[in-house]
C-alpha cells in the first residue's frame, strides 16, 4: 500500500478503485440514460451511454484547459451539466469521501507530517 499522494498509487487504483467502479457506474446509469435519451431527441443521432460519457469527459476537457464552453459543452442544457456534474460529485465522495478506511489510511500520514 501506498501512503503518499504524490506517488503513483498502485494499490488504490486496482484494489479500491476497481472495486468500486461497477457500483459507481450502476449509480450514474439512470443519470446518463436519461441525458443519453435527450441528445437522441435533440440532435436525432443515435449517442449511447458511452458517448454521453465521452462527450462529458471532453467537455471538462475544454472548459479546463482551453476555456471553451461553446462546443462540447454546449451540447448539454444547463440542467444536464448540473446532472453530470452531480455524477462526477458523486464519484468522488465515493472514492474518497469520508467513511473508507483508505482514505483515513493514505490522508493521516500526510496530516501527521504537517502536525
Amino acid at each position: 500500500m501506498c501512503f503518499f499522494q504524490n506517488e503513483h498509487c498502485i494499490a488504490f487504483e486496482f484494489a479500491f478503485r476497481g472495486s468500486q467502479e461497477p457500483a459507481i457506474n450502476k449509480l450514474k446509469e439512470p443519470i446518463l440514460d436519461e441525458i443519453t435519451a435527450a441528445l437522441v431527441s435533440r440532435f436525432e443521432l443515435n449517442f449511447t451511454r458511452q458517448d454521453t460519457a465521452s462527450l462529458w469527459f471532453l467537455c471538462k476537457q475544454e472548459a479546463s484547459l482551453l476555456d471553451i464552453t461553446d462546443q462540447a459543452c454546449g451540447l448539454f442544457n444547463p440542467s444536464e451539466v448540473a446532472l453530470l456534474e452531480w455524477t462526477d460529485d458523486l464519484e468522488v465522495f465515493i472514492l474518497k469521501g469520508y467513511g473508507k478506511s483508505i482514505n483515513y489510511r493514505m490522508g493521516v500520514p500526510l496530516l501527521e507530517d504537517v502536525v
